[in-house]
């Protein structure tokens, strides 16, 4: 996939937000724009002298380069950049100071609904392209999905190194892979944090930067770092669904069910064709006592998206926790065998299989996972709630002690969900939570 810089760009321009080249030229994310000379070097002046003013003297000088300057020409040419910036998402307006001159001033990128998509649409089709269908793919959940979501956007970093948005996505894909067990390397969650570092230096305010920062913190267990950056994203970007997103995530995680309620309601009402919003959004109505709404809105994502497995996963492991059937086990089954199973389906069969009494049953799905190398540490601890709800809490304990020294990101809040309830009585409960948060435990 080619991608070059365009002759003459200053190298530091960003992937979001208006960008003044050494040609002369100013663009908008990756491209120039189209204006005629006298508006190009007018636009390209303020912008470089922003947030300062210029004033007629220095638009007349440097513009028309010394020659005869009309107010009239000058306004005619403000008027036409004005009405090019307000078809340009977030990149400011022009401002008349009295005796003074004019001023390009910064817009707040929470102004513009959608703005993340719209920023990161500036880059040539290829590009854009590619990162559009690996955002698509990270929202899966499937090793399949995230494994070709890593490579593409890996492959669009090679090619367009300075597109703050592909850096940005492949920090959101291997938090995702992280948070579901698919790769839960500590060490990917740093270098996810090295691409949003590199992001920031490329584009300071592309939203989605801090939000993303916040959820890889979270699964890094850097709580209180977390809870900074997605107070800055929800200042800078209140209507952003995916900054409501994981600032709910995070309430989850350090326990904080009823405010996670709030922030994801928000998100869902955002974006209310999100699957995985949706599905967090019931894990929240069930970590804060309310099992039946849980239900519903499980009910309702699967009713919205009727052939997500990641949805009719997470329905399904509501039903063996309050209803569960034969039907419950055999849902749970076909998604454990199904050719694109989430990394969490054998966890939920063997949770279902435990709750229906079928101890041989569950103690065999749990067997294959844990001692046979078909799981991982963070996967393993998943099948805690099924060796509770088989009376072995010794076991289940073992396992979530093996994910905390493997810093399993899921681990946190898997430790508030309901199913654990019961690992509270146990001795080694303080010394678990300590590891996990701190003093903040």
């Amino acid at each position: 996939m080619a991608f070059h810089q365009p002759d003459g760009v200053a190298p530091d321009y960003a992937a979001s937000g208006l960008r003044a080249g050494e040609d002369g030229c100013v663009y908008y994310g990756l491209q120039a724009l189209a204006l005629p000379p006298k508006e190009q070097a007018v636009l390209h002046l303020l912008l470089t002298r922003s947030p300062l003013s210029v004033s007629k003297d220095d638009f007349a000088e440097q513009v028309w380069g010394g020659r005869s300057m009309s107010d009239e020409s000058l306004t005619r040419c403000i008027h036409k950049i004005r009405h090019l910036l307000r078809t340009l998402p977030g990149a400011g307006n022009v401002t008349s100071l009295y005796g003074r001159g004019y001023r390009l001033t910064a817009v707040s990128a929470a102004s513009t609904p959608n703005q993340r998509l719209l920023s990161a649409a500036q880059a040539p089709s290829p590009i854009s392209e590619a990162f559009l269908y690996a955002r698509h793919l990270t929202l899966q959940r499937t090793p399949a999905a995230l494994a070709q979501a890593e490579q593409i956007l890996r492959t669009t970093i090679a090619a367009a190194p300075d597109y703050a948005a592909a850096r940005i996505a492949l920090a959101e894909c291997l938090g995702g892979g992280s948070s579901w067990g698919v790769n839960p390397q500590p060490e990917l969650l740093e270098e996810g944090l090295q691409h949003l570092d590199a992001a920031e230096r490329l584009a300071p305010v592309t939203v989605g930067l801090n939000s993303a920062r916040a959820a890889l913190l979270d699964r890094a267990w850097r709580f209180r770092e977390a809870e900074a950056a997605c107070m800055r994203a929800l200042r800078d970007n209140p209507d952003d669904a995916d900054s409501n997103f994981h600032y709910g995530w995070h309430l989850l995680a350090v326990g904080r069910s009823e405010d996670a309620r709030t922030a994801l309601r928000a998100a869902v009402q955002l974006h209310p064709y999100a699957v995985l919003m949706r599905i967090t959004l019931a894990r929240a109505h069930a970590h804060a006592g309310y099992p039946d709404e849980a239900l519903r809105e499980a009910e309702a994502t699967c009713a919205l998206a009727p052939d997500n497995e990641m949805a009719e996963l997470y329905l399904t492991a509501l039903q063996a926790w309050r209803q569960p059937t034969a039907e419950v086990v055999e849902s749970a089954w076909k998604l454990a065998l199904s050719r694109q199973a989430l990394t969490l389906a054998p966890a939920i069969l063997s949770y279902a299989l435990a709750r229906t009494g079928d101890t041989e049953g569950a103690l065999d799905v749990i067997g294959i996972c844990t001692r046979c190398g078909a799981g991982n540490a963070c996967t393993n601890a998943m099948h805690a709630a099924s060796l509770l709800a088989l009376g072995r809490a010794d076991d289940a304990m073992v396992l979530l002690q093996a994910a905390a020294v493997a810093r399993c990101s899921l681990l946190p809040i898997a430790l508030h969900d309901p199913a654990n309830a019961a690992l509270k009585q146990h001795p080694a409960w303080p010394a678990l939570l300590s590891a996990i948060f701190g003093s903040q435990a």
